[in-house]
This record gives structure tokens, sequence and C-alpha cells, in this order.
């Protein structure tokens, strides 16, 4: 019957009947696998259907069976409830336009004080406490800062809906091409508006607590603060500044004495402190001149500094303005990288590889016979499909891809190492105790952002799988890829041999690290994507998945740059407003050297010296603490700055202070200063 009708009859003429006995040690010893060593149960004759399922339900555990049930809804809340706070983010990123503005505020409140502290004298001299004056105050302060509010709530609600066009439309990178809609609940409306009115507040009382403590009853009503204010007559301390400096100068020396990895971040941080020190060494040459008695015929040059000194506070606050928001502008702009001056050396986030390839199918290991036979050498990975732990990801990862590599492959190419680091591909052969995996964190990035989690041998973070069978097991990240962004973002990486013993039905390879001959890119990802189609092959360059990592990081900095450049508006304002102040406090002077002689071109001249001088030192300020935070990137090979991309931005932000000055000389200058000199 097997000669004449094949296998065929015998199944329909036996059906399960083997075709040979052997004992069941012998037939697991002969054909069992990883997979398990059983194929058939025998139950003894008169079972019921129902003594079966019984039996069934007793014995065989459901995940045993491949069924694994998840709480999906709970997941995905817990995915959500982590996610990217937009909201917080763009707060850090509009702090420098909201500093920008509390500063706008207090000098403007400053300026009314001022101007009101006859009014303070003689509330003070009729019996009034300084704490009830100040109460008076902040209750005009209060009902202004109220209205400012609930306007700025509607202003901020439309500056939202634009902003959410703009992602939507133009920075699609920075939310990873999702769709995103505006929502607005009354709730955040009011907690924004008493936010913003708590931070106006506390703007002014600062500025009243200043004049009603500093200045009694009999000073304020015969104060003129159109003319020089003296202090102490001492400058201010100069050990705080030079603390800052040598701080700044430690922070340099400690990132090129020990090769930190996070270089950038130190000089960032070096330059943020050399921006306060810088300011505090204005502070301490202002208090110099204020309290310098001058010697000799007057100067145009001593003129203006002299004038300059004379509200150090002021002149502060303005110079703080415009340096910040020059450091900030052109450190930000300074920040784009060049993905692609590295991308073939083994070191860089590609591992020297040429094409990053997926497949939808899992591809056979005679697969690789292809690869080998079209001239391509390729490093072959198993996948287990998590969620997607990178930039591109809004919410949380929970249980990130898992890629199942061979150590010894990589580690003989030294991809994805630095010269002369450590082999970071050994640590997946480690034996871990209770049954951990060890694994490693595809980049920098991954295990900062997108796991949050500590990465090392003994102090690593541990991340939750369950494998195929259903059974817990925890993955250890011993360690992470020596790099800020690789083709691993958003992943984690364990040994083939573990992946294996884990999930022995994943078989076969979905992702493979391609080198091809120089020069055959494209052609080389055309014939896979054509000879793998039926796998859904998706084979790219390398460097195009780093790109596409990098959209995100690159749209953050744009819009950064837009908010530092509204912030830089702010600035300039502030110093024409200043500038205009302070014309308007010394019309009488001004009359004064009107009648004396001086043309209108030389006061012209004067005060632009005067304000010109605040302007230079923000923008010296700035520019040197920008050019410590910017200095290991230029130096970068993989920098993409352009020098004179940087000289063109700070000649924009001293052209348009510079003509914020002239407006406001021009306009302050203005008139017939007839009746300002009768009052003199």
């Amino acid at each position: 019957l097997l000669k004449d009708e094949g296998n065929e009859a015998y199944w329909y003429a036996f059906r399960q009947t083997p075709k040979i006995l052997v004992t069941l040690a012998a037939g697991q010893a002969m054909w069992g696998n990883r997979f398990g060593d059983l194929m058939t149960v025998r139950f003894p004759e008169g079972t019921t259907a129902d003594d079966v399922r019984a039996i069934l339900r007793r014995e065989v555990a459901p995940a045993e069976a491949g069924l694994l049930f998840a709480p999906v809804r709970q997941q995905a809340l817990d995915a959500v409830a982590q996610a990217i706070d937009l909201g917080g983010l763009f707060l850090g990123m509009s702090f420098f336009l909201i500093a920008s503005t509390l500063i706008l505020t207090a000098l403007f409140f400053v300026f009314g004080v001022q101007h009101r502290a006859a009014e303070m004298g003689v509330l003070l001299a009729l019996g009034f406490s300084p704490a009830r004056v100040r109460v008076l105050f902040l209750a005009e302060a209060a009902a202004i800062a109220l209205a400012g509010a609930c306007i700025g709530a509607a202003a901020g609600a439309a500056y939202t809906r634009l902003l959410v066009f703009a992602l939507g439309r133009y920075w699609q990178g920075a939310v990873a091409q999702t769709a995103i809609l505006y929502h607005a609940a009354p709730g955040t409306l009011l907690t924004g508006a008493a936010a913003s009115a708590a931070c106006a507040m506390a703007a002014m009382a600062l500025a009243v607590w200043r004049q009603t403590s500093r200045y009694p009853a009999r000073e304020l009503l015969a104060m003129d603060f159109s003319q020089d204010v003296r202090g102490s007559g001492r400058p201010p301390a100069l050990w705080p500044p030079l603390c800052g400096l040598a701080a700044a100068i430690a922070l340099i020396v400690y990132a090129l004495a020990t090769g930190t990895e996070s270089v950038v971040g130190v000089f960032f941080g070096a330059g943020a402190l050399l921006l306060v020190a810088g300011m505090g060494l204005c502070r301490y040459a202002l208090g110099r001149i204020e309290s310098a008695r001058p010697t000799g015929p007057p100067t145009l040059t001593a003129l203006s500094m002299q004038n300059a000194a004379r509200r150090p506070g002021r002149s502060l606050s303005v110079a703080a303005l415009l340096a910040t928001g020059c450091f900030l502008v052109l450190a930000v702009s300074s920040m784009q990288e060049d993905l692609s001056a590295h991308a073939g050396e083994r070191s860089s986030g590609t591992g020297g590889f040429d094409l990053f390839a997926e497949t939808t199918i899992p591809l056979p290991a005679d697969a690789l016979d292809s690869f080998a036979d079209a001239g391509l050498d390729a490093v072959a990975l198993r996948v287990y499909d998590g969620d997607d732990a990178s930039c591109l990801n809004l919410n949380r990862a929970q249980t990130p891809r898992l890629y199942g590599v061979d150590p010894a492959a990589l580690s003989s190419r030294k991809a994805f190492l630095r010269p002369g680091s450590d082999d970071v591909w050994a640590l997946l052969d480690l034996d871990l105790p209770g049954g951990l995996v060890p694994g490693l964190a595809g980049d920098s990035d991954t295990a900062m952002w997108g796991l949050k989690k500590r990465t090392g041998v003994t102090d690593g973070d541990v991340l939750d799988y369950r494998d195929e069978a259903g059974n817990a097991f925890g993955v250890k990240l011993v360690g992470r890829l020596p790099m800020r962004l690789s083709v691993f973002q958003g992943s984690v990486i364990v040994s083939h041999t573990a992946f294996a013993r884990r999930f022995p039905s994943a078989e076969g390879f979905r992702t493979f690290l391609i080198d091809v001959p120089a020069g055959h890119q494209g052609d080389a990802a055309a014939e896979l994507n054509a000879e793998f189609e039926r796998s859904g092959m998706d084979a790219a360059p390398a460097i195009e998945r780093l790109r596409r990592f990098y959209t995100v990081e690159s749209t953050y900095l744009g819009m950064f740059l837009v908010l530092g450049a509204l912030g830089m508006a702010l600035g300039s304002a502030a110093l024409g407003i200043v500038v205009l102040r302070n014309l308007l406090e010394r019309r009488r002077e001004i009359a004064i050297l009107r009648a004396v002689g001086f043309p209108r071109p030389a006061l012209f001249r004067l005060f632009a010296a005067e304000h010109g001088l605040l302007l230079l030192m923000g923008l010296v300020v700035g520019g040197l603490a920008a050019a410590v935070a910017m200095a290991p990137t230029i130096a970068s090979a993989a920098s993409n700055v352009s020098l004179a991309l940087q000289a063109a931005i700070l000649a924009f932000i001293a052209l348009t202070g510079f003509a914020c000055v002239a407006i406001a000389l021009a306009a302050g200058l203005r008139g017939d200063s007839v009746e300002a000199l009768r009052t003199e």
C-alpha cells in the first residue's frame, strides 16, 4: 500500500497511527527540539469532551499554548500618562521670553513708582507705615496685573492655537508627524492667568519694597530721580564674579582632563557660568564708575560712562537681557549637527554600515547566502516587536523593542565602538544572577530620554518582559552604545542566544546591517527591495535612519531659535524704553546743555555713546559666553556651524539694538526745551 499509493493513502487508511513504534524516551531523544518534545496526548477510552476540557484547564496554561493576555487599556493609559509633556517643554523653551517680559514689567513699574516718589513720601510723613504704603501700591498693581492676566490668557490661547497650527503644518518633526489638535480646558486658562498675575505681582512687589525700604519720607519728598542718586560710595564686591569665572574654568578643565562624553553640555554650563560672571563684572565696573570722582575736563566718553553708571540696576537689567539673548541665540544656532560627517566610520551612529534593512516576514538563515552572492556583507538580527522608545514616539515605552544580535560579529567589526573604549558587546555575554538578561540601550538618548533608566553592570535598571510562554523575565541595562544617536535608538540589544532562549519560535531574521561596496549603495538597496519584495524588505541608507531620528531635535532647535529671537526683540525694546525713559527724566539737563551751546547732533552722539555702552556690554558678554559654549561644537568635524552665519547673527543683533536706541533718541530729543529750562 505504501509503495503503491504513498503517504496520503496511508493517512486515509490509518490516520495518526505511527509508521514506526518506539518508546517515548527514544522519540523524545530523536525528535525533541527547543519547541518541545511532545506532539500528541491520548486519553483513556470513555473520556468525555467535558473531561478533556477540565483536564486541559487544569494542566495547560494558556501561555503554553501561545495565548497571552495583556491589559492593553491600562498599558495605553500608562504610556500616555508618562508621555512627553509638551506644555512643560514649551514652558522651558520660553523661559527666556518669560524672564524678559518680567524684567520689562519690573522696569515699567519702577518708572511709575519713581514718578510717584513724592506721593509715597507724603503718605509716610502722614503716619502711614511702610507696609501699608506697599499694600496701597500693590493693590493698584493687583488690578493692573489682573487685567493684564485676563488679556494675556486670551492672547495666550490665540498664541497656542497658532503654535499648534505650526506644529501640525511646519514643525511636524517636533511631534514625530503625529496629528495634534488644540484643546483648552477652563482650569488650564485660569491656572495660566493666575501664574502670570502672580509673577507680575512678584516683580512689582520687589520694586515697591526697594523704594519704601531704601528711602525715608524726607528723602522721598525731596528726591529728584532725574539726578544722580549716589549709593554707599563703594563699588560692589569683586569676589562673586571671580568665583563664577573660576567655576567656569574648572568645568572646562574637568571636561578636557576626563574626556567626558557630555562635553557639549559641560561647555554649555561653563558658558552659562561665564555669562553670570560677566554680568557680575559689568556690575562691578558700573559701581567703580559710579563711585569714582571725575578729574580733569569732561570728555564725551567720560560723560557717557558716568551717565551709564547713574542707574546701575537699570543699566544692568538691559545689558543682562541683551547678553542672555545673544548667548542663547548664538549657542542654539550652533547646535546643528552634520550627521554625514563620519557616517562611514565604525565609531559613528551607523556603525559604519551602509544600509539598514528591515523585513515584515523573517528571512531564514540561508538568506544571508543571497547577500554574500551579491557582494554584500550583512549582520543579521532577530527582532521582538515591543514599544518604540525613540524620539519618534511621544508616549513612554513600556517594553522597548528587543534586537537579538551576535556580539562576536559586531565586536570583530568594532561596530559602534569608540577608538580606545571598552568593548560593550562583551557585556552581552555576562552571566547575571536571578536569570536576568544583560542588555544594552540603543544609545544615550534612548537611556536618558526614551527610557529614563540608568545603565551599568552594578546599578543598571531592569526592564520587565514576558517570553512567548508568558513567563516574566528581566533585561538589565548593563550598558549602552557609546554615542548620543544611533540606528538602534529606541531599542534594547541582547545576545542572540538569550533572545532564542526566550523567544524560540521567532525563527529567522528581520533586520540586517549591510556593508556595500563603495559607490553601489543606491543600487544595492533597490536590488534587495526587489528581490525580497514578498518578505516586505525595506532597505535604505543607514544615514537616512539617523536623519529621521535627528529631525525631532533639529525641529526643536529651530523652535527654540524663534523663541530666542522673540526674547531678543524684547531685550532690544527694553533698551529703547530705557533710553526714552532716561531722556524724559533728564529733559532739564538736556535743556541746560542746549542752552550752553550743545547742538542736537552732539547730544545725539552723547546719549548714543552712553546707551551704546550698555549694548556693547551685552554683546561682548553674551558673545564670549556663547563662544565658550560653542567651542566643542565648532572643533568637532561633525559640526555644521557656519562662523559667517554666527557673525551675521551677532551683527544683526547689534544693528537691531542700535536701531532701537536711535529711534528712542530721535523721539526723546525732539521738541522745544524752553519749558523744561524754565523749571530748572
